[in-house]
């Protein structure tokens, strides 16, 4: 009995080293890939089950590891460790994107997509086409995402041109396109990085800043935010891209494998971002947020801006005006076509 007793354990002693082994094998194709998305977000959840998953289906010769947070510096940053090799992977919004290919940046102009009906049929035209657009340029598109409608939450009500005009809004380093609207708007915008506006809205430095609903109560902003107005002056998608280099090195089999992965735990997390972005702003509601309704006169003055915004851009930035036209006759007609 004692003998048989020894036996069991030293069994059960073998297996719990080869799979604890296994757990620590080290990858062939380790995915190191940053992400601005806070830890326990929806986002960094799904990448975190898409890493297990991968590890799993491929006795952990892909693995993937998870920097969150912007614990790696902004979007540009996040270019440049790339090209060095620090990580080949991250995820990427509308300003990361353009970092990459400039034109791109067209596609969050102002109030070129509202909404996620918007994106969708954004999506299903011109998808492939950038994606196209990335792999030549040198990186593996994996999976379309977005973060939603962006809003204007301020500690002052913006109900006015001249509101937005007096208050004190953040811009990223970078970000020529919400320049141009802040230009035309004739507001002094603050230059702030991601990860040093919560602090700033909380000392005074702004009081105001863009966001989707749930970005803003994933981020801590909502705190320090009383009122928001209700008409969005954009659409952030985002996209999960990763170095050609590794992904290509890759047997085709396993390429497909973490395409697929990543294609369908995106598309499974879309309606659960939609949802939380809904029940975001009956939260901000519950906080005490106000919601603004503009006035049809604003509304129509904040398209003329937006107008005027994109053509500057295009005449002095440079971005493509065949893109541009292309992309806004499409959202045009398809807003007009689903009234």
């Amino acid at each position: 009995m004692g003998k048989s007793i020894l036996i069991i354990m030293a069994a059960v002693f073998l297996i719990s080293v080869s799979v604890n082994a296994q757990d620590k094998k080290t990858a062939k194709y380790l995915f190191k890939i940053a992400t601005e998305a806070p830890a326990g977000s929806s986002w960094h959840a799904a990448m975190t089950t898409i890493g297990k998953e991968l590890s799993a289906k491929t006795n952990g010769d892909i693995q993937l590891q998870i920097y969150a947070g912007g614990i790696m510096g902004d979007q540009a940053s996040v270019v440049k460790k790339m090209t060095i090799g620090q990580i080949n992977g991250a995820t990427f919004s509308n300003n990361g994107l353009q970092v990459i290919y400039n034109d791109f940046g067209v596609v969050g102009f102002p109030l070129m997509m509202r909404s996620s009906e918007d994106y969708d049929h954004m999506i299903a035209n011109m998808g492939d086409f950038f994606k196209k657009k990335f792999k030549d340029l040198g990186y593996t598109l994996l999976s379309w995402t977005e973060t939603g409608s962006i809003y204007i939450y301020s500690k002052k009500p913006i109900d006015s041109e001249a509101a937005l005009r007096n208050s004190k809004p953040f811009i990223l380093p970078g970000d020529v396109i919400s320049k141009a609207l802040f230009d035309e708007l004739k507001t002094t915008p603050v230059p702030i990085q991601t990860s040093d506006i919560l602090t700033s809205l909380k000392t005074g430095q702004i009081d105001t800043v863009f966001s989707p609903p749930y970005g803003l109560i994933a981020m801590q902003w909502h705190g320090s935010i009383s009122y928001a107005t209700d008409f969005p002056i954009t659409f952030m998608l985002g996209t999960v891209m990763v170095d050609n280099k590794i992904f290509d090195s890759m047997p085709k089999n396993y390429q497909d494998m973490m395409s697929e992965s990543f294609y369908r735990n995106f598309e499974k997390l879309k309606p659960k971002v939609r949802s939380d972005n809904q029940v975001s702003q009956d939260i901000l509601k519950k906080y005490g947020v106000k919601f603004i309704t503009i006035t049809p006169d604003l509304e129509k003055r904040f398209v003329e801006v937006g107008k005027k915004s994109s053509e500057k851009l295009i005449s002095e930035m440079g971005y493509s005006r065949d893109l541009y036209n292309k992309l806004f006759t499409m959202m045009e007609s398809f807003r007009k076509n689903k009234k």
